[in-house]
């Protein structure tokens, strides 16, 4: 029985050539893991979640290094994301990369999905964090989020002019490197970028290879026993930028269900169309406060509520303040996207 929480074993021996540059050795950094690298050679092999947060804190403190997490992101490259990474890196755009990476993130890992938000001109790549990262939280976004810059930049063979937003307060270990604007104590993690970026074609782009990579990523999510996931899905298509939020309904119509099955869908996971609405709601309200010139009466109508006292009521539930104190002092409530989550440390 897998591990609900587990890494594909060849995300460790990433680790295990990073560190070789450090001039850590793959024994040293195993050390007590119960692993070795020849066991992690093998293509179906899985680690559990909590072995790997801990083979990540070694990596860090045997180099001496702690940004690790951006030496990982920029070192990265598609096939670094074993089977996804294949049917993605010969996706025609990176729009159809990442819908691939959204569907098919659980190949990868469960201990974190992604969400598309378009609108004219901006995109946002959003990672929803859904276990404690602990102490290598921040090694995981930086990782993580640059290393999808890395893959896009490389597929498309643009630059990509982004800012890179993160839940986390600054670590301090930023003055080394040269990331573009990076903004912390944000209400979620993302990449934003010019929307256009979305449609720019692939250097490696095969009809025939992402169909194969296709079919190799669902016989993974059949055998980690990982459904459809509907929930990811329907948040990201919650959200029209010229006609606000979409309906239970059209989100129904949009997914190609009826409205009954995506309701037993989203309460398969554990949530709603409701709750879904409120979380993007939240995630939306943190964003438009952080615009000092945006009236509140304006952000009111943007997120669908018929007044300001009904918009402030809402917010004093999400964070015990008012929009007004918020924007005073938005450092205290900053916060990580809510929602239960898995301890890999336990």
């Amino acid at each position: 029985m897998t591990e609900p929480c587990s890494f594909p074993a060849a995300q460790v021996l990433r680790w295990i050539e990073l560190v070789r540059r450090f001039h850590v050795s793959a024994s040293e950094l195993l050390a007590g893991s119960g692993l070795s690298e020849g066991n992690l050679s093998d293509p179906h092999a899985r680690v559990p979640g909590s072995i790997v947060l801990s083979i990540i804190e070694r990596a860090r403190s045997l180099t001496g290094e702690p940004a690790i997490g951006i030496h990982r992101g920029l070192q990265a490259h598609a096939l670094h994301f074993g089977r996804l990474g294949f049917a993605a890196a010969a996706a025609p755009t990176m729009r159809a990369a990442i819908e691939l990476v959204i569907h098919y993130s659980a190949v990868v890992t469960t201990s974190f999905s992604f969400r598309l938000r378009e609108s004219r001109r901006k995109a946002e790549l959003i990672l929803d964090e859904r276990v404690d990262f602990g102490s290598v939280r921040d090694v995981i976004l930086f990782s993580t989020l640059l290393g999808m810059r890395q893959v896009g930049q490389a597929m498309t063979g643009a630059n990509w002019s982004s800012t890179l937003d993160l839940v986390i307060d600054d670590p301090g270990y930023m003055a080394a490197f040269e990331l573009g604007e990076v903004r912390f104590r944000q209400p979620v993690n993302r990449l934003l970028f010019d929307a256009s970026r979305l449609d720019l074609p692939h250097n490696l782009h095969d009809p025939a290879v992402m169909r194969l990579g296709i079919e190799l990523c669902e016989k993974e999510l059949g055998t980690l026993g990982q459904g459809e996931r509907f929930a990811g899905r329907a948040r990201g298509l919650l959200w029209d930028s010229t006609r606000g939020f979409r309906s239970l309904e059209q989100i129904a119509e949009a997914l190609h269900v009826s409205t009954r099955t995506l309701k037993r869908r989203l309460a398969a996971e554990d949530t709603s169309y409701r709750q879904l609405l409120d979380e993007e709601r939240r995630e939306q309200a943190l964003s438009l406060l952080g615009t000092p010139q945006l009236p509140l009466s304006q952000i009111a109508a943007k997120l669908g509520y018929a007044n300001i006292a009904n918009f402030e009521r809402a917010f004093r539930r999400w964070t015990s303040q008012t929009p007004t104190e918020y924007r005073r002092d938005p450092s205290r409530s900053t916060t990580g996207p809510r929602g239960r989550k898995l301890d890999l440390h336990r």
